[in-house]
């Protein structure tokens, strides 16, 4: 088993990859400009809540869009050796 477990993907992978990362971060980004001009307004704490769930969408986007450019994603074996 290797210590390093990724897979090389093909062209088709890579757009779809780069497409639904594309529009994670851009709908994170909308929502979260949207919940902070919110929060300036006076709404204390669930705008920062819901900044803060968008930045881990933009992150998870933005590891979609680096797994495309670099045309390789990591992988998780799910399946247990006995």
């Amino acid at each position: 088993m290797s210590a390093n477990p990724e897979r090389a993907i093909g062209p088709v992978l890579r757009l779809l990859l780069a497409v639904i990362g594309g529009s994670a971060l851009v709908a994170a980004l909308v929502v979260a400009n949207g919940e902070v001009r919110s929060a300036m307004r006076g709404a204390p704490i669930l705008p920062t809540l819901i900044v803060f769930f968008c930045a881990v969408i933009v992150a998870g986007g933005a590891l979609l869009i680096r797994g495309a450019l670099r045309g390789r994603i990591r992988f998780r074996r799910v399946h247990h050796s006995r």
